[in-house]
């Protein structure tokens, strides 16, 4: 046989190999998974399911916004499903945007072990001395009603997880307003004046799982017109948000 019609037949024979096996290995690389944490998380404003991975992190409320961050900016977006007004906010401005979080100063005590939700964590104890509405995630919305005393808050963080970036703990931690320690935040109580204790926010479900791509997706074609509250908790919830504070 010749050496050129030997060349057109192993051609026509192995092209559609190659062209497949190419077509496989796209196919595995879309459906490429992460190794991340899946928490479900809970306050007197919802239910939280947050994915949190190096290649990004995703929190969906109860009442459908979604927020989703990924490198190498971490720029912040919050949209809802088939709505194209959203918000969106550079990683140092969505840092800044509780000004009246506790920080590390605050510390008195020495920081103790525990666990909530099945999983080992590190509780902070702080004096803060302010009014419920400074303290809370109520404080997006201005209450006329009289606000207790908070006296003390105890803030509970799982550490050690350092394959999680800092940016997506920042991100977690500031979503609902937990004192600046950069690790993922797993539960806050308050204390008020008079010796009450309520539990603001806490964790139901906690573990490693798997996730993709298609999780810290954005959608195209959005007008970033709306403010971070309106995007999370709509204009109707300014006037019942006497009813869901903690």
């Amino acid at each position: 046989m010749k050496p050129a019609v030997l060349i057109a037949i192993l051609g026509a024979v192995l092209l559609p190999l190659i062209g497949m096996a190419a077509s496989a290995k796209n196919s595995v690389n879309s459906a490429e998974s992460y190794s991340g944490i899946i928490a479900r998380q809970v306050t007197s404003w919802g239910i939280y399911d947050i994915k949190a991975c190096p290649q990004g992190i995703r929190i969906h409320t109860q009442y459908g916004a979604i927020l989703v961050a990924k490198p190498p900016d971490w720029t912040v977006y919050i949209f809802r499903n088939g709505e194209k007004r959203a918000a969106k906010l550079s990683y140092a401005m969505f840092q800044t945007k509780n000004p009246r979080a506790v920080r590390l100063s605050g510390i008195k005590e020495k920081p103790r072990a525990t666990k909530v939700a099945g999983v080992n964590a590190i509780l902070y104890s702080f004096n803060i001395n302010q009014k419920l509405d400074d303290t809370t995630m109520g404080s997006l919305y201005r209450s006329r009603a009289a606000k207790p005393i908070v006296t003390r808050k105890e803030v509970a963080f799982a550490p050690d997880l350092d394959f999680i970036p800092k940016q997506a703990k920042g991100i977690w931690s500031s979503f609902f307003e937990i004192p600046a320690v950069e690790e993922i935040p797993l539960a806050t109580i308050v204390f008020l004046q008079g010796g009450e204790k309520r539990a603001y926010f806490d964790t139901k479900k906690f573990s490693y799982g798997k996730m993709t791509a298609s999780d810290f997706v954005v959608p195209a074609g959005l007008n970033y017109t709306s403010q971070f509250a309106e995007m999370i908790y709509g204009k109707e919830m300014e006037g019942v948000a006497d009813l869901l504070e903690p």
